[in-house]
């Protein structure tokens, strides 16, 4: 391994661990970046495990002390054995189960962080006027748990989009919990990972200094943030080839409560890509009628299931400048 890697995994480690704080998307920017340096797949998983403890370190290092304010201790006590328990659950899954059951499932738990997404607003809106679901949300932090030992892509995602859900906890809170729960099942699993696998340890090094410092700085760039402007939107999208030249795309942007615009929806595309060998024609059904990332992800305003469905169309052309030389 190279230092350009090095320098590339901090770098990676910095930005997963204030995305990480901020949105729970940290194996999202982390994993790939293994990857890329040329770690095997589930290597790469188990190196990202280790080095994203650091991530939950530094944040709670900075602003633990709010979240133990109050109740706030005896809930991450609570909620703290469940997630060790799961974290433990998740890592022993991936020690027993073959590589390539790994790198066949990654894809559909991807989708499965998408859908908690997607579900969040109508799940709070149907248990809308129940302060609280004690045995709901602790079910659901072991479930999320062992997702997170196992793989992770996502799991603070689901942890906020479920306090939300099943908790009174205000965002800004929910984000604190968040980050303690990832880090005490990550840590757990990092364990194991260390005592029975192959652990990468120049990469989850590197990959741990960046996260390290990602995760004290997350708490006050996002505090030093002024409130009014600010949007916070994850994005997840996904292309699925049916046959050599077609393949249907999805595109869904949503959007933090509290960092949204008055009126604005959750922005969804579906649509088809169809190559033709030389140009590639995009049709494109959205309930979006913005043309760039701010008009689109933070402006929308128009809802599927009231008809506000608008078609695009887009149309490429790839251009070979000279012939590779056989």
């Amino acid at each position: 391994m190279t230092l350009a890697d090095l320098a590339l995994l901090v770098a990676a480690g910095f930005a997963a661990g204030v995305v990480g704080y901020v949105t729970g998307l940290a194996s999202i920017l982390s994993y790939p970046a293994l990857l890329v340096v040329g770690l095997p797949p589930v290597t790469a998983n188990v190196t990202n495990t280790v080095a994203l403890v650091a991530v939950g370190v530094g944040s709670f290092a900075k602003s633990g002390r709010e979240l133990l304010d109050g109740d706030g201790g005896k809930l991450l006590a609570r909620s703290g054995a469940v997630a060790l328990v799961g974290g433990a659950v998740g890592a022993g899954i991936l020690l027993v189960a073959p590589d390539k059951v790994f790198v066949f499932v990654v894809p559909y738990l991807v989708a499965l962080a998408s859908i908690a997404l997607l579900l969040q607003p109508r799940l709070r809106e149907r248990m809308a006027g129940n302060d609280a679901h004690p045995a709901w949300w602790m079910l659901g932090v072991f479930v999320v748990s062992v997702y997170g030992g196992y793989f992770g892509a996502g799991a603070g995602v689901m942890f906020v989009a479920m306090a939300m859900v099943l908790s009174n906890l205000p965002l800004w809170r929910a984000t604190l919990l968040k980050s303690a729960l990832l880090g005490i099942a990550n840590a757990v699993a990092a364990v194991a990972f260390i005592v029975f696998s192959h652990v990468h340890w120049p990469a989850a090094v590197a990959m741990g200094v960046g996260c390290l410092l990602g995760g004290w700085a997350g708490p006050p760039i996002v505090a030093r943030l002024p409130a009014t402007p600010l949007r916070i939107a994850i994005g997840i999208g996904g292309r699925q080839k049916i046959t050599k030249r077609v393949s249907i795309n999805a595109e869904y942007y949503y959007q933090l409560p509290g960092y949204r615009l008055n009126g604005s929806s959750n922005s969804l595309s579906l649509g088809f890509d169809i190559e033709t060998g030389g140009h590639v024609f995009q049709l494109h059904f959205t309930n979006s009628r913005g043309m760039n990332e701010r008009t689109f992800i933070s402006e929308t305003t128009g809802l599927w299931e009231k008809g506000d469905i608008y078609f695009g169309f887009n149309i490429s052309r790839v251009f070979t400048l000279s012939r590779k030389k056989r």
